[in-house]
């Protein structure tokens, strides 16, 4: 048989002894030192377990809040802006109807060249006709 010292008062034991020296007492007090030792290794593991799934649940949240608010910010977007545009691009195309295209301003600043020359023409003769007098 193989001798062992005992780790407490350093007498040697043989290992015959040692397995009949414990008994259920023994037993049972060994299972509560594990147990013991155990439980606040479990009690973290257990809030570690929770922490990570608070940070998962907070990552869904975040997503479905930025989510959201995309949506939110397309009704506003849809509701406020879009009218406005379509307002702005009505008033516009109103404007563009009233405008005069090119040819006619074309031939209105001919006609325009052609009165400015009459006025300055009857202008000379009414001075002119005004000296006779």
């Amino acid at each position: 048989m193989e001798q062992k010292v005992c780790s407490i008062d350093k007498h040697p034991i043989m290992e015959s002894e040692v397995m009949t020296m414990l008994d259920e007492k023994d037993l049972q007090a060994i299972a509560q030192l594990i147990k013991a030792q155990v439980n606040p290794i479990n009690k973290r593991l257990d809030t570690l377990e929770r922490t990570t799934a608070t940070k998962d649940d907070l990552a869904a949240m975040e997503k479905r809040v930025l989510e959201q608010s995309t949506v939110n910010m397309q009704v506003l977007l849809e509701g406020l802006v879009d009218p406005k545009f379509n307002l702005l691009a009505d008033g516009q195309k109103l404007i563009q109807e009233k405008m005069l295209p090119m040819e006619a301003l074309d031939d209105a600043e001919d006609r325009l060249d052609v009165l400015e020359a009459v006025v300055k023409n009857h202008s000379r003769e009414i001075r002119e006709l005004k000296k006779a007098q």
